[in-house]
């Protein structure tokens, strides 16, 4: 990881504090963001374990419906990160 790396992960991590985000949220976001790498499927087993949760599964589909609302190059996104 370079310098820039360095420092975009520790914006993105403040970021996440000041807004408060939730773990879910967070792994959601990392789930469904434009990078060009798979979400480790560790990850997404944390997703569906949440969504047992009928509170959590509420923010997933919440997430996903936001996600789905933008505009249609974004679409390989939500199908990558839950296939």
């Amino acid at each position: 990881m370079d310098m820039f790396d360095s420092i975009l992960q520790s914006a993105k991590e403040l970021k996440d504090k000041v807004l408060r985000k939730t773990e879910l949220e967070i792994l959601l976001d990392e789930a469904t963001n434009s990078d060009n790498w798979n979400v480790p499927n560790s990850k997404l087993q944390q997703i569906a374990d949440y969504s047992n949760d009928w509170n959590q599964y509420s923010v997933i589909m919440k997430h996903l419906w936001e996600v789905i609302a933008y505009d249609s190059k974004y679409y390989t996104q939500v199908g990558r990160a839950f296939r």
